[in-house]
């Protein structure tokens, strides 16, 4: 079996918001006014607590297709071999958030689906939520 790698984030402090984690297979082109043109992103979204840190494991599968925040039904699958950036963002959704917010993220990585049992693989999708210095000591390594 192929060895397959998914994402992986730790947070140690973060204000109770929605947040969205996105990856894209291109690098937007610039418009005139020097800002990105719209491209499709792959888009994960996950809700922080107050002062709590977290440790958060996506499947692929659980990134989302969607064009200038809508989503977008007949957009190619995404190439985990082709991703050319990341990014995380907050929006308002309308005003329901609003206001100062803050993510403080202590790790990027990955990680590995051990014997590619099923059970195994929603394990791996889970979020798991930890005190701050817990999130620190568990995110770098593979599992």
């Amino acid at each position: 079996m192929q060895t397959v790698y998914f994402p992986t984030a730790c947070f140690v402090n973060a204000k109770g918001k929605y947040y969205t984690f996105t990856v894209s297979n291109e690098v937007a082109e610039k418009r005139p006014d020097g800002r990105d043109k719209s491209t499709i992103l792959y888009e994960y979204s996950f809700m922080t607590y107050d002062g709590i840190g977290a440790s958060l494991k996506i499947g692929w599968d659980d990134f989302k297709p969607m064009y200038r925040g809508k989503p977008k039904e007949d957009a190619p699958k995404l190439d985990i071999s082709k991703i050319r950036r990341w990014s995380f963002m907050i929006r308002s959704f309308s005003d329901f958030q609003h206001g100062d917010f803050i993510l403080k993220i202590s790790s990027l990585g990955v990680y590995r689906l051990g014997n590619g049992k099923e059970e195994e693989e929603e394990k791996n999708k889970s979020i798991e939520l930890a005190t701050p210095a817990e999130s620190m000591g568990r995110c770098c390594t593979l599992q």
